[in-house]
């Protein structure tokens, strides 16, 4: 009975030994799985505040848009304006033109036929 008692205590020290060994590497493994959890959330912090940037960019970017828009009216309404009095100043100032064409017409038939 001695050498049953024996060999199974040399296979429990085994079991043992193993079940310490499998635990080793369960328990490493949790640690890599830690780690991992940890980085992957370090990164998804970095790629929200990324994310958070470029949001901020684009938001901006269409502010600046929207004035540049606002201000591209602005510049086109004075064009306008602008050609509008020109084109109300060659009207109103054509008999003018008119009269001074006709003037100068005289002077060149009285200066050049005597």
């Amino acid at each position: 009975m001695e050498r049953t008692d024996h060999d199974l205590l040399i296979s429990i020290n085994v079991g043992q030994q193993e079940l310490r060994t499998d635990v080793r590497s369960l328990s490493d493994d949790i640690k890599e799985v830690k780690l991992g959890q940890a980085m992957m959330g370090q990164r998804q912090n970095d790629l929200e505040g990324r994310l958070t940037s470029i949001t901020n960019t684009v938001q901006r970017s269409l502010n600046d848009q929207h004035h540049d828009h606002d201000a591209i009216v602005s510049v086109v309404s004075d064009v306008s304006r602008w050609k509008l009095y020109g084109k109300v100043a060659l009207v109103l100032l054509t008999p003018v033109y008119l009269i001074v064409l006709a003037l100068i017409v005289e002077a060149a038939k009285h200066a050049l036929i005597p």
